[in-house]
């Protein structure tokens, strides 16, 4: 009886290790896929983040169009905008690019009309190499 107590003890303790070994392979296993699986997932994501990065910068970039500002002096400075470009920026970059000191006053003018140096170039009608007559006031 008691070599058959120690048999079956020892058939148990073997059958507990075995069981015990299993479940730890089964779980690296389970641990090896959850990984896969996550490193997969995020390469996907950042895939999908940098190609919607790429066509945001595309379609920024083809918004952009040609217009040029001219003063009395026939010198013409030409100037990539968007529809967000703010008038006022177009006096800046005028200024910037003539050398003239940042205190001068400087009205522009579309169409013989003036701009509101508070819009943006998507609230006129400026479009594609169009001229802004520049006045030095």
């Amino acid at each position: 009886m008691l070599l058959y107590a120690m048999l079956k003890d020892d058939y148990e303790k073997n059958r507990q290790a075995e069981l015990e070994a299993k479940l730890v392979q089964d779980s690296n296993i389970d641990y090896d896929e959850l990984l896969n699986q996550e490193e997969e997932r995020l390469l996907a994501a950042n895939r999908a983040a940098l190609l919607q990065q790429q066509e945001s910068s595309k379609e920024s970039e083809e918004g952009y169009f040609p217009i040029h500002l001219k003063g009395k002096d026939n010198i013409v400075v030409s100037v990539q905008v968007n529809s967000e470009t703010a008038i006022s920026k177009l006096v800046d970059y005028y200024k910037k690019q003539r050398n003239l000191d940042p205190s001068v006053k400087i009205r522009l003018s579309f169409d013989d009309e003036d701009m509101d140096l508070s819009q943006t170039i998507g609230d006129t009608e400026l479009e594609e190499d169009f001229t802004i007559d520049v006045f030095l006031d």
